[in-house]
């Protein structure tokens, strides 16, 4: 007889720190050997290859265990989790995941019968949070008498956001002609932090560039943004990789040589009041 295994519990999206609870009950388990459940959670690099893929375990915590033999094991079972202060969102991408479930295990003679339950982690911040502004930041290349000022708004932003600022481009010197090009680059990058293990992607990419004239009065001013996707990944680090945002500023010399400056970026996301965190107790 195939046992029947029934989870309740209070939510399926969470935040570090947050409680994990629930009632777990098993029916149709006389002749078997007992049953388990374990809230898991799992790093994994070349998740679209299995050959070359690596798994990390982050979570590994058996909430609920009896044996066959005990009298309870008919009975409800409630189970209860504090998360860990420092669990790493969940992800998903074609290379990497950070994924977590619950898995209930009836151990019998011949056959275990397993079942999971998915469940996502959230980053920390919580939803009604407003990150703060922080504050403008200017990059600013000065090379042959030239001067090249890109001044950011912010340099933390949601996903959906946008990203903007103006640039100020003057000389230094009466008789210094004008740059060959100015380029803005806005990227997010996804790469391995795993020894051993290479891969690095370029996620998202814009590119704005300037081409000023050869009469163009000096100073030149000028202003620049990028949008970012709603579904855009946030930034992070996890134990084997890590989601990065950089904004690089170029400029090519008349004499034909290229000097850039570069400044990380933060991307958050802010999930909506309309989208509750914990959702009803329900069975599944």
């Amino acid at each position: 007889m195939r046992p029947n295994i029934e989870l309740d519990i209070d939510r399926q999206t969470l935040r570090p720190g947050d409680e994990l609870s629930g009632v777990l009950s098993v029916s149709g388990v006389g002749q078997h050997r007992g049953f388990s459940l374990s809230l898991q959670g799992e790093e994994v690099l070349g998740a679209d290859n299995i050959v070359r893929s690596y798994v990390l375990p982050v979570l590994d915590e058996k909430l609920v265990a009896l044996e066959g033999g005990d009298p309870a094991i008919a009975e409800p079972h409630p189970f209860f989790f504090l998360l860990p202060a420092d669990t790493p969102p969940s992800y998903s991408s074609q290379e990497f995941r950070c994924q977590y479930c619950l898995k209930a295990r009836v151990r019998s003679g011949w056959r275990d019968t397993i079942q999971r339950y998915h469940l996502t982690i959230l980053p920390p911040q919580t939803a009604e949070e407003a990150q703060p502004e922080d504050g403008a930041h200017e990059l600013v290349l000065e090379e042959e008498q030239l001067k090249l000022t890109a001044r950011l708004e912010r340099t933390s932003i949601p996903t959906g956001g946008r990203m903007a600022g103006t640039l100020v481009l003057s000389r230094t010197g009466e008789s210094a002609p004008p740059p060959g090009r100015l380029t803005f680059r806005f990227a997010a990058i996804e790469e391995a932090t795993e020894p051993g293990y290479y891969y690095r992607k370029v996620l998202w990419l814009g590119t704005h560039e300037v081409q000023p004239e050869p009469e163009a009065e000096f100073p030149i001013g000028g202003y620049f943004e990028f949008a970012l996707p709603d579904d855009a990944p946030f930034s992070g680090e996890w134990n084997t990789f890590k989601v990065h945002y950089g904004f690089r500023v170029g400029m090519i010399l008349p004499s034909g040589r290229h000097v850039r400056q570069s400044l990380p970026i933060r991307v958050y996301r802010v999930y909506s009041p309309e989208r509750p965190l914990a959702r009803p107790r329900r069975r599944v």
